[in-house]
């Protein structure tokens, strides 16, 4: 093999492990920051009582999170109502999906700063009065 040769090879590497590199899923300190956080739906019953549980998580639940009007994430929370995504750092608007009468919830708007899981707590309201 001639030096010509050799660079020709350190080049093709070179750019096999830029590939490579980009291919790659993100890094633990791209992936570290993200929502996580609780569905809840309630009323449950006509009458609430002091004592006595007037919500429950809202299992199962189908969540939007768009960042500038664009949908970044769609999750699904568990059989608790809690719900956790990986996101970059930014600002963002967390929705139930669903419509309807009962159905209704407020977006939350988060901030999610690098490093950090923001903490978001969804109510949906059930319309039982």
């Amino acid at each position: 093999m001639t030096i010509r040769d050799h660079a020709g090879v350190r080049a093709l590497v070179s750019l096999l492990f830029a590939a490579v590199a980009l291919a790659a899923p993100a890094s633990a300190a791209e992936t570290s920051s993200g929502i996580r956080g609780l569905v809840l739906r309630g009323p449950t019953q006509p009458v609430c009582t002091i004592g006595t549980p007037c919500e429950e998580p809202a299992a199962r639940e189908l969540l939007s999170v768009t960042r500038g009007g664009r949908i970044v994430a769609r999750i699904r929370t568990g059989s608790d109502g809690r719900f956790r995504v990986s996101l970059a750092p930014g600002r963002y608007t967390v929705a139930t999906t669903a419509s309807g009468f009962g159905r209704s919830a407020s977006p939350v708007f988060v901030l999610v700063r690098s490093g950090r899981y923001a903490r978001v707590t969804l109510r949906i309201d059930t319309g039982i009065r």
